[in-house]
């Protein structure tokens, strides 16, 4: 009987051009692949490899990836600038937490330009409503929202799905979709909002495709 080879992850894969923007070894089982812009395992193999970079998933992801998260993205520049930003970024995830409305900023912003006159970084601080929630959707909600998928698919297989349809204001119908699971990492279960998405239809099809989706 001939003896099957077992393949491992090779660093030096990461050294290809073509490669080094989005691969890397995977964190789960130490011997896969890994694609950070599709957040998938791949066979550690080059003909693998080569076939996952040609598919239209990877392709589709890779338009506006730099292999940076958007919250590293945010932070760059000069130290005083950084700061600046770390503050904004801050205040926006404490409203988040608390569940305040984004117009506060309009009001908050000015107090603290006003309050702290010693600090350049209160002079500096500019983050209003619309600001606030870009940075919130844009840089905080993606990064969280990866965490909480990498957490999903090391910790259990068995998770649950809760849904719920509602229409907005506009008369657009949306679907909430919330998870929950046992994270290893916290030794505990965990009710986590997943998305709210635009939906089409109001057959079980179409409620079935959303949650399917976002996976």
């Amino acid at each position: 009987m001939k003896r099957r080879y077992e393949q491992s992850y090779r660093p030096e894969w990461e050294e290809n051009p073509i490669f080094c923007q989005w691969l890397c070894r995977s964190k789960e089982d130490n011997c896969s692949a890994f694609c950070k812009a599709c957040n998938a395992k791949i066979l550690p193999r080059i003909a693998s490899i080569k076939e996952h970079n040609a598919t239209e998933k990877h392709r589709k992801n890779m338009i506006g990836f730099s292999g940076s998260s958007q919250i590293e993205k945010y932070f760059k520049k000069t130290s005083l600038e950084s700061e600046v930003k770390k503050a904004e970024m801050t205040i926006v995830a404490c409203l988040i937490e608390h569940n305040v409305p984004y117009r506060i900023m309009d009001h908050l912003s000015e107090i603290i330009n006003q309050s702290f006159h010693d600090s350049e970084i209160a002079k500096k601080f500019s983050c209003k409503r619309t600001k606030s929630a870009a940075v919130a959707y844009n840089a905080i909600g993606e990064q969280f929202e990866k965490k909480m998928l990498e957490d999903l698919h090391s910790s259990s297989k068995f998770f649950s799905i809760i849904i719920d349809e509602s229409t907005d204001i506009s008369t657009t119908k949306v679907l909430a979709i919330a998870i929950k699971y046992y994270s290893d990492a916290s030794s505990c279960v965990k009710t986590k909002l997943l998305s709210i998405v635009d939906i089409e239809g109001e057959t079980a099809q179409d409620a079935f495709k959303c949650p399917a989706n976002c996976f």
